[in-house]
C-alpha cells in the first residue's frame, strides 16, 4: 500500500515537473533579448521540421515541447513556407499566429528615384540598398535594352541612358538583377515620356527635348520657372548665343558647390555649355514629367536671360542691362519682380 502512495506521489511530481516545463519552454522566450533573426521555412516542410529549424534560430528551446503545444491547442496544420522575421523574446503562440499568416518579410524593396537625379547618383543610391554601383554604370554604358528611342541616342555619351532612367518610385524584388532594374525604369520612360511626345506632334527630336528638360529639371526649383527657363534655353539656341547654363558645368566637373569660379567656366568639356555653343553633349540629368513637359512647351517671351533669387525663383530679362541689374539689386538683398 505503501509503495503504490509513493508511485502515485512520484507520478505527480512528474507532472508537475513536467507542467512547469511545458510552461517555461512555452511561455518564457528563448532568448534574454529582442533580438530577431531570419527564419526560412522551405515548402513542404512538417511541423517538426519546423520546430527543428525554429530551434536551430534559438527561436524556441526545444522543439518536442513546441509540438506538444501544437499537439494540445490543435495548431500546425496551416503553417505556410516562406521568409520571416522573429524574435527570439516571442512566445509560441506569436510565433504560431505568424507562421499561420504566412511570410513577415516582404521581398520588394521600395526605390524612390527624385526628378533630377545623374545616373552615378542613381548607382550611389542602389549601392545603399545592395546593388553593384559598378554593374549598373556597366550597363548604363553597353547594356542592350529593346526600346525604339534608345536608337537615336549617339554612342559617345560616357552614359548612354543618362536622361531616360525615369525618376519615380518602384517597387523591386531585392532578386532582380541591375540590368532589369534599369529595363524598369527605361520602360516607365516609355510609357510617360514617349506616349507623351508622341501625343504632342513636335518636329523637335525626343533626344533633343530630354537634354534640355535635364537642363530645366537641374535650374528650376519651383513649377512656374520650367517654361519660362525652357524659353531662355530656346530663345539662346535660335539666336545662336551659348547657353552658359551653370548645371552643365557642374554635371561636366561632377562636382556640387555653391559658386562657380572662371576656371571652371572655363573647363573643356563637351557638357559645359560656357565651353559648347548649342547644346550639351548628353542630358545631364534624368529630367521628370514636369521638365519634359517644359522642353515641349516653352513658354513665349523675349527672355535671354535668368538669376535665382535666395528662394529659389528666378528673375529673367531681356537683355544683358537688366540681367546685370537684377544680380546686384539680389545681392543687395533688394526685391526684384
Amino acid at each position: 500500500m505503501r509503495k503504490k502512495h509513493t508511485l502515485y506521489a512520484l507520478y505527480i511530481v512528474l507532472v508537475i515537473v513536467f507542467l512547469i516545463a511545458y510552461y517555461i519552454n512555452s511561455s518564457i522566450p528563448a532568448g534574454s533579448s529582442n533580438k530577431s533573426v531570419n527564419v526560412v521555412i522551405p515548402a513542404n516542410t512538417t511541423a517538426l521540421g519546423i520546430a527543428k529549424i525554429l530551434k536551430e534560430n534559438k527561436v524556441i528551446k526545444n522543439e518536442y515541447f513546441f509540438m506538444l503545444y501544437l499537439k494540445i491547442n490543435g495548431k500546425g496544420n496551416n503553417f505556410k513556407a516562406g521568409k520571416y522575421q522573429l524574435k527570439q523574446d516571442m512566445p509560441y503562440k506569436d510565433i504560431v499566429d505568424i507562421l499561420t499568416k504566412g511570410s513577415n518579410v516582404s521581398e520588394y524593396v521600395r526605390l524612390t528615384i527624385p526628378e533630377g537625379y545623374t545616373v552615378a547618383q542613381i548607382a550611389d543610391k542602389l549601392s545603399q540598398m545592395g546593388w553593384s554601383r559598378n554593374e549598373f554604370l556597366k550597363e548604363c554604358k553597353v547594356g542592350i535594352f529593346d526600346y525604339a528611342f534608345l536608337k537615336d541616342i549617339p554612342s559617345n555619351r560616357p552614359y548612354r541612358l543618362e536622361g531616360y532612367l525615369f525618376p519615380d518610385t518602384y517597387f523591386i524584388k531585392k532578386q532582380t538583377s541591375e540590368h532589369q532594374v534599369i529595363d524598369m525604369m527605361l520602360k516607365r520612360f516609355d510609357d510617360v515620356v514617349v506616349k507623351y511626345y508622341n501625343a504632342q506632334n513636335k518636329r523637335i527630336p525626343l533626344d533633343e527635348v530630354v537634354i534640355v528638360a535635364s537642363m530645366i529639371e537641374k535650374e528650376a526649383r519651383i513649377d512656374m520657372d520650367r517654361p519660362l527657363i525652357a524659353s531662355v534655353i530656346y530663345n539662346r539656341l535660335n539666336k545662336g548665343m551659348k547657353l552658359q547654363v551653370d548645371a552643365t558645368v557642374l554635371y561636366a566637373l561632377g562636382i556640387q558647390k555653391d559658386r562657380l569660379t572662371l576656371k571652371d567656366l572655363e573647363f573643356k568639356s563637351p557638357y559645359n555649355t560656357y565651353y559648347v555653343k548649342g547644346l550639351p553633349i548628353g542630358p545631364i540629368s534624368n529630367p521628370g514629367y514636369k521638365s519634359i513637359q517644359a522642353a515641349l512647351n516653352p513658354a513665349k517671351t523675349g527672355y535671354y536671360y535668368y538669376v535665382a533669387r535666395g528662394d529659389g525663383s528666378h528673375v529673367f530679362s531681356h537683355s544683358y542691362d537688366q540681367h546685370l541689374n537684377a544680380i546686384k539689386a539680389i545681392e543687395k538683398g533688394s526685391v526684384v519682380r
